[in-house]
């Protein structure tokens, strides 16, 4: 059922009546607001609109991504161990893989500065 052209919108007319008449209780906005012909006013429609408006008008903090923890000694698996495997094969041997792993180390502490 859509909306007929030409009706007031209910919602927007409490809106502007609230920000004229501020401090004034939901029912006697509905009185006032069903005085001027706004029909179908209720104070707890008046409620609802107003506390959705204060809600759309508070600004929310942006959600950010949680970052994730790295794995602590006891969280490896096995697709862990055999990424370490793979590595260290490509590396020539154990000796080689740690020092390429100094190697990294001193190039993350200097990029953190």
């Amino acid at each position: 059922m859509g909306k007929k052209k030409g009706s007031p919108n209910k919602s927007q007319a409490i809106r502007d009546f609230a920000k004229e008449n501020t401090g004034m209780s939901p029912k006697d906005m509905a009185t006032a607001l069903g005085k001027q012909g706004v029909k179908g006013i209720t104070p707890l429609y008046v409620s609802n609109v107003l506390s959705k408006a204060k809600a759309e008008n508070t600004a929310k903090p942006p959600k950010t991504a949680k970052k994730k923890q790295p794995a602590t000694a006891t969280e490896f698996g096995l697709p862990a161990v055999e990424a370490a495997a793979e590595f260290i094969t490509a590396a020539g041997g154990v000796a080689s893989a740690k020092e390429a792993f100094a190697a990294a180390e001193k190039i993350a502490k200097k990029l953190q500065l």
